[in-house]
């Protein structure tokens, strides 16, 4: 089993995996040399048990260019198995509804049969017995994610425009609507004729006042 950038190597017979059926559409990966199945905890971050747990089981899709593709779905996230360029385990982790796109070189594999030796005789596999707890770390990961979401939704709460609000704001735009626009009035003779003798006095008074002041 070797992914698309590595498929010319020669692989080593420690780097050698199988795969095992567990139940249909979903699969087992288990070193030939070591015995140790192939897990991915909850942050999609590769590691070798003993034990088979929930970690250790897979999901196969056969593509259309006769690849294979091997991944976990959680969190409305889908991990895949993937090697970069070095041949070392990288975290690839998509949105289940978004394809592969670019990333599809790194998780993209090809399966071939293995006519070497076996260094090693591996116990009987427990496919049908009750799935055992991943190791405290691989646990703990588990809780780190649980913690990330909940912050992100408190994140999103926080910053949601429907519910923010602004007083601040309010009261400037209030103190700006009750303020009162003053307009220039041209006065004449026609507008002073309707005037009574004591305004067009009190008029004439004003604006002489005013006109010593600004003299």
């Amino acid at each position: 089993m070797t992914t698309r950038s590595a498929q010319f190597a020669m692989p080593e017979v420690a780097a050698i995996l199988q795969r095992a059926t567990y139940t249909f559409g979903l699969l087992t990966i288990q070193g030939v040399s070591t015995c140790l199945y192939l897990c991915m905890d909850a942050c999609g971050f590769l590691y070798a048990n003993k034990d088979l747990t929930d970690d250790c089981v897979f999901e196969e899709h056969i593509e259309e260019n006769n690849y294979n593709t091997y991944s976990r779905i959680r969190g409305g996230k889908k991990t895949f198995l993937a090697l970069d360029n070095r041949g070392r385990a990288r975290r690839t982790q998509i949105p289940v509804s978004r394809p592969l796109g670019n990333l599809s070189g790194y998780a993209l594999t090809l399966t071939h049969r293995w006519a070497g030796p076996r260094q090693s005789q591996c116990p009987p596999r427990r496919h049908r017995g009750k799935l055992k707890r991943p190791p405290p770390f691989h646990r703990n990961c588990q809780r780190r994610v649980q913690k990330q979401n909940l912050r992100k939704r408190k994140h999103k709460k926080a910053n949601d425009p429907k519910k923010k609000r602004h007083p601040k704001a309010r009261r400037k735009h209030g103190h700006e609507n009750s303020t009162t626009t003053t307009t220039e009035v041209g006065w004449d003779e026609s507008t002073m004729s309707t005037m009574s003798t004591t305004d067009a006095e009190f008029f004439r008074s004003a604006t002489a006042q005013e006109a010593v002041a600004h003299a």
